[in-house]
């Protein structure tokens, strides 16, 4: 062996060496890789019959096996049906034994009804015949064929929603709209309805410059009140907030607990994932309000809001008030809207002056910094003009 590697060149030496060692690497970080659990199907799957009378040590009745219901058909298969051929039956065309568009038009109707506050059928949890009836089932059925002959490309079908005049309606309503079509099932406007309990705290996170868009990863934990899971027992949990950057990420990727979801999601009602949700209920409570002004989430929000307004070129009050406005609105405020918040602010520069420790107070807040360029009473004043801004109607509502 030793001679047979004395006789081998420099340059086959080294590409076996490095191929050694990319071996290595490759056992190494194998090796560290996280093991999960996953199931396994068995070989040979357990029968499974109809039970005489519910009694289910009486393993008389017929055989049942994997199937469609009867009225729809039967899936094409050489052996026991699996998962894998229930989903490829549910996107094949009708025309290859499939019922591809009837799935289009509930996936349709769905992306309708994210765009549009109600889908084209009404009823999104219950799109068959007790359901309520679609209003325009034509675009429904032709929009779902595209969809198919499109290969099922959701994002070009987006695209294609939101380029449409219906889309780009004001919710405002045509004269005599309101009255001959109060719950605008025929979109003759846009629809104005409460944004996803994940949209409104990205939106203020969004505004401020915290709203972290890293794509994937772990949960992240933000603040929450203590003893949140003291009925959690078996056993029993504890909760330690991420203070770091980690917070700031968007909604979708905050922790909970069974169904002990952050009390943020619950104010906003956003389902416990116990049941299939096809569509969240929207209410309007004291208790939501409460939480976009104590929030410690929306507080740091609003003071990185108001630090990004006071590090910005030199202007005066109702300058800096209408730039605020507009980067949260999208909008210029009216005269009567700076009057208001230019009113507030002087009221808590007044309030904080003649109480510096409560301007320190509300600065300690979170975790974020808090720069020392600018003096407390005036950051702790600004504060309060952009809590006030990021609790407007037209921030956690859709326009």
């Amino acid at each position: 062996l030793d001679a047979l590697q004395q006789s081998e060149s420099p340059e086959l030496r080294a590409h076996r060496e490095k191929s050694n060692s990319f071996t290595s690497a490759r056992a190494t970080l194998t090796k560290s890789l996280p093991k999960a659990m996953y199931t396994v199907a068995l070989e040979t799957p357990r029968d499974v019959r109809i039970l005489p009378g519910g009694n289910w040590l009486d393993e008389s009745g017929e055989l049942v096996e994997p199937a469609i219901p009867a009225f729809m058909g039967t899936l094409d298969t050489d052996s026991r049906a699996t998962r894998l051929d229930l989903a490829r039956w549910l996107v094949t065309p009708q025309s290859e034994g499939g019922i591809g568009e009837l799935t289009a038009r509930v996936l349709i109707n769905r992306l309708w009804a994210m765009l549009h506050g109600t889908g084209l059928c009404p009823s999104l949890d219950d799109f068959g015949g007790q359901g309520q009836p679609p209003t325009n089932i034509e675009l429904l059925d032709q929009l779902a064929i595209d969809l198919v002959q499109s290969g099922w490309d959701i994002k070009a079908m987006i695209r294609r929603m939101v380029a449409t005049e219906t889309y780009m309606r004001s919710s405002i309503p045509p004269s005599g709209a309101a009255d001959a079509d109060p719950e605008n099932l025929f979109h003759a406007r846009q629809s104005r309805f409460r944004l996803p309990a994940e949209a409104v705290r990205d939106g203020a996170l969004h505004v401020s410059g915290l709203l972290l868009n890293t794509i994937g990863g772990p949960s992240v934990k933000p603040p929450q009140p203590p003893h949140y899971y003291r009925h959690l027992n078996f056993p029993k949990r504890t909760y330690m907030p991420d203070m770091g950057p980690e917070q700031w990420r968007r909604g979708v990727y905050v922790h909970w607990q069974r169904q002990f979801l952050h009390p943020m999601l619950l104010a906003f009602d956003a389902p416990t994932r116990e049941d299939c949700t096809a569509m969240r209920t929207r209410s309007n409570t004291p208790t939501a309000a409460l939480v976009l002004l104590n929030d410690p989430v929306f507080i740091e929000a609003a003071r990185a809001f108001a630090i990004r307004i006071l590090q910005e070129k030199s202007q005066s009050d109702r300058a800096r008030i209408a730039h605020a406005m507009q980067m949260a609105t999208s909008r210029s405020p009216g005269t009567a809207e700076i009057d208001i918040l230019e009113a507030l602010l002087q009221q808590s520069r007044a309030d904080f002056a003649a109480n510096p420790e409560d301007a320190v107070a509300h600065l300690g807040i979170g975790s974020s910094t808090v720069p020392d360029t600018i003096a407390p009473v005036e950051l702790a004043s600004w504060c309060q003009v952009t809590r006030a801004i990021l609790n407007l109607h037209e921030m956690i509502n859709r326009e």
